[in-house]
């Protein structure tokens, strides 16, 4: 599949990015929301996350690729450093130029990982931990970004933060930082969205005969083009 680029837009390329910040907040709001059967949360999160997949390729010009492996050998051709968000957190980046913030306080604990294949490996298998309630009703929208580290400061992590089953993996592939994650530090995004709230009609033939637990869709950002017009996309 052909991937869109991506463009930072300039003052006089102003784009109203509105309704993609309300989907994303709508998608949130769901996930915790008592007032709707886990039934209800998955149905309307159906309709939001296409929407929202919709809104990227429209409002950001990002195109996203089934194809995120090799998204991810190129992270780490260009040895990036990588971390799982919100999708909220990572569209509010993209959309409105607010910068991530991360690695508060003094303790140095791993908010972070290298682009090598094990490390993206314990990021994804973290934040799939970190979610219980979200993936029993069907719902946990992350976003793996790949970014540069141009804002942060990067440090080993405390050894108190070491699992004695994996200790050597830990220190070989997290890391802490401490700062902020901007606009055009992020060079990827790979989405893991539940496979029970993706669109039907975007799975290919492999995840139509292979059911997973979660559909993967990327894209490189390419930072010229991300909210310019479509003429000024082509």
């Amino acid at each position: 599949m052909e991937r869109f680029m991506n463009p930072i837009e300039s003052p006089e390329q102003h784009k109203d990015f509105s309704e993609l910040l309300e989907i994303v907040k709508k998608i949130e709001d769901v996930a915790v929301s008592k007032e709707y059967t886990p039934a209800e949360v998955i149905e309307w999160s159906r309709v939001l996350v296409a929407d929202l997949l919709e809104h990227i390729r429209d409002d950001l010009h990002m195109e996203l690729t089934e194809n995120v492996t090799s998204l991810y050998q190129e992270m780490n051709r260009e040895n990036l450093l990588a971390r799982v968000e919100s999708v909220k957190r990572v569209i509010e980046c993209l959309a409105e130029d607010k910068p991530i913030e991360v690695g508060k306080g003094e303790d140095h604990y791993a908010n972070s990982v290298t682009s090598d294949l094990e490390g993206l490996r314990i990021a994804m298998a973290e934040a799939e931990a970190l979610g219980p309630v979200r993936l029993l009703v069907g719902l946990d929208l992350k976003a793996l970004v790949g970014f540069t580290n141009d804002h942060v400061e990067v440090s080993e992590i405390d050894e108190n933060e070491f699992d004695l089953r994996d200790t050597t993996l830990r220190r070989a592939y997290c890391r802490h930082l401490k700062g902020e994650i901007h606009k055009e530090d992020i060079k990827y995004m790979v989405m893991r969205i539940p496979r029970g709230v993706f669109p039907v009609q975007y799975l290919n033939d492999l995840e139509r005969k292979q059911p997973s637990s979660f559909i993967f869709r990327g894209v490189k950002i390419n930072q010229n083009i991300v909210g310019a017009s479509h003429e000024q996309a082509a």
